[in-house]
């Protein structure tokens, strides 16, 4: 990193970092009807990071990421009656390894534990109108658990052209450095 990022030594040739990722995911149709559908979906994924910092005349800085995640979601589709469709499911993630240190003698390690559930139900009253309106509800342990929604409305008026009003609230969990690095 010879930009000189978080105040290192200008044009260091040592300062550097390496990130390696893995992933697998499986994804099997339980259910696939005209009516109804259920999918069951697993991953893992891997993460290492580890960095090296120059800050001369100080000792180089070194620190590090682990990470090992499971994750599983249940998704499953039902159409209720005409023109009404019903989105419903939940995820589970659990970091199994959550690593994290650096040379300043800062380490933490655990385990972290992540739950969502979601519901949305369509409603086409015609070929041209979709509206719809939904909820996600998170928790993430440690006090910290969100409820959001949403909801739109989508006018395809010609076959090439999408008229969309969408409101909602998003939330972005915090990974493990965001909540937990410190030094």
């Amino acid at each position: 990193i010879p930009s000189a990022a978080w105040g290192t030594t200008f044009n260091d040739h040592q300062t550097l970092t390496n990130e390696e990722r893995a992933f697998a995911n499986l994804a099997i149709k339980l259910l696939d009807g005209e009516s109804a559908s259920l999918q069951f979906r697993s991953s893992l994924n891997a993460y290492n990071y580890n960095g090296v910092y120059s800050y001369t005349p100080a000792p180089e800085t070194r620190d590090f990421s682990r990470a090992l995640t499971l994750t599983q979601e249940l998704l499953g589709t039902a159409r209720l009656s005409a023109g009404n469709r019903l989105v419903a499911g939940a995820d589970y993630r659990y970091g199994a390894v959550a690593d994290q240190g650096d040379t300043s003698g800062f380490h933490d390690s655990r385990a972290v534990t992540n739950i969502g559930l979601f519901m949305q139900h369509e409603y086409r009253p015609f070929k041209q109108l979709l509206l719809f309106g939904g909820l996600r509800y998170d928790y993430l342990g440690q006090g910290l658990d969100t409820l959001n929604p949403k909801a739109g409305i989508v006018l395809l008026p010609l076959e090439d052209l999408a008229v969309k009003y969408l409101w909602g609230r998003s939330f972005r969990s915090p990974n493990a450095f965001e909540r937990y690095y410190y030094g």
